[in-house]
């Protein structure tokens, strides 16, 4: 007997409108879709663990008729808010699968590398060099020999002279590297560590679908139809000279990692992704078919990246009220991500 009992009415596309065992989770109340389920024993005792996508189709804004005036000043309002994400619908689709023998998470920072010597100009070094030689106290007791050969002092002859050969084109910035190379020293590049910023999070989902029955095999053919259809933009038609010039962007896809019923506390969450990547193996161990011609096994593997970049907030409300991270203090209100 399967875990879950789908009753497909034939009105209004495909609905939910009964679930019955484990997966009874999958939001009846809200969705009112039909999950396509792999393997069909999903949500039992021993497959409580499970990966759950959303799918939600961006929505172009509609014709406005008479002028552009309005669709302007809609996208100018969405631009000098920040907001640079167009209209999705509600879930439109949703596929459940069991979860991967593989799970990673990573977090990437942006770091740039900064040299207050090459950047900012060898002037500055010479500057704080000779700023340096003037404020020691062996400054004032220095002969005329040891003068010549203090670092600050040579840096500070050839900047001079090296800015008056730039003056007139000569390349004189070079200058203060070679006399100091001369008496066997280089200049400090002063390097700082400058942060620039978090990219977007990626992550990939690896599937490997051996079917136990034709019913089985017809869903896997329609999970994996069902991914690359929502991958995939839409060419958008008009009528005039701008037919065929736009597309409708790719689905885009919320995933959860979920756990009897509800979401696990305790594994990665996400905001809304972009698929950007599909791999399908037809034959990863050697091809071979069913009487059907559906393949015996096939591999699937999903590449995903987050639409919104990670910030403390999002972390902290991702562990919970109670959890140790979270701020009373913040307003970031975007869903929590772990």
């Amino acid at each position: 007997m399967p875990i879950i009992d789908l009753v497909a009415v034939s009105t209004g596309g495909s609905k939910l409108t009964e679930v019955t065992g484990p997966l009874g989770i999958l939001e009846a109340d809200t969705t009112k879709l039909s999950p396509l389920v792999y393997p069909a024993d999903l949500g039992s005792s021993t497959k409580n663990h499970y990966v759950k996508f959303s799918i939600k189709q961006i929505v172009p804004s509609a014709p406005v008729s008479g002028s552009t005036t309005a669709a302007l000043k809609n996208a100018y309002d969405k631009i000098t808010t920040w907001n640079y994400q167009p209209n999705v619908t509600d879930s439109v689709g949703v596929i459940c699968l069991y979860m991967p023998d593989t799970l990673n998470a990573s977090y990437d920072a942006s770091y740039d590398e900064l040299s207050v010597t090459n950047d900012l100009g060898k002037g500055i070094t010479a500057i704080q060099g000779i700023s340096t030689y003037l404020n020691s106290p062996k400054s004032g007791k220095n002969t005329a020999g040891q003068t010549g050969s203090d670092p600050a002092a040579i840096a500070a002859a050839a900047l001079g002279v090296g800015t008056l050969l730039d003056k007139f084109n000569l390349g004189g910035q070079g200058l203060v590297d070679v006399a100091l190379q001369t008496q066997g020293y280089a200049i400090n590049p002063q390097l700082q560590l400058i942060y620039r910023g978090v990219g977007f999070r990626k992550f990939q989902l690896n599937f490997l679908f051996t079917p136990n029955t034709q019913d089985e095999a017809k869903t896997i053919n329609q999970i994996i139809g069902t991914f690359k259809y929502h991958f995939a933009p839409q060419l958008l038609t008009t009528t005039g000279a701008v037919s065929g010039m736009f597309f409708v962007p790719p689905s885009y896809f919320n995933v959860e990692f979920m756990f009897n019923y509800g979401e696990n506390q305790f594994l990665p969450r996400y905001g809304d992704c972009v698929l950007t990547d599909i791999n399908v193996d037809y034959a990863p161990n050697g091809f071979a078919a069913h009487n059907d011609g559906a393949p015996v096994q096939t591999q699937l593997t999903l590449s995903f990246q987050e639409i919104e970049i990670v910030t403390k907030a999002k972390i902290a409300a991702g562990y919970g009220a109670d959890s140790a991270f979270a701020t009373s203090t913040s307003t970031d209100t975007v869903a929590g991500l772990r």
